[in-house]
């Protein structure tokens, strides 16, 4: 069961989301006087645009567990150099 959600600009211009039932997004269709201007297909992470791939969102997720890891790192780093220097200018 597929939902749609559609906005109505006026004049034939519209932008129409399709969703599955689970609410994932599966198509974009963009309407100017009524003529379909472009249509976004979003498929597993992968956004096509009038066929053509446009962009590619597979390794966000990594990305964003990579990013926490970093800072993790960079503060441990940090503490030790103030540790060290504390250590240092006290003996």
């Amino acid at each position: 069961m597929n939902l749609s959600y559609k906005v109505d600009f006026g004049g034939g211009n519209t932008i129409e989301w399709l969703y599955d039932a689970a609410g994932i997004k599966l198509r974009k269709t963009v309407k100017e006087n009524s003529v379909v201007r472009y249509t976004q297909d979003y498929v597993g992470g992968i956004e096509y645009r009038d066929s053509e791939v446009e962009a590619i969102y597979i390794f966000v997720k990594y990305a964003r567990k990579l990013n926490i890891i970093i800072k993790l790192v960079v503060f441990v780093l940090l503490c030790y150099l103030c540790l060290m220097f504390l250590w240092h200018t006290t003996v």
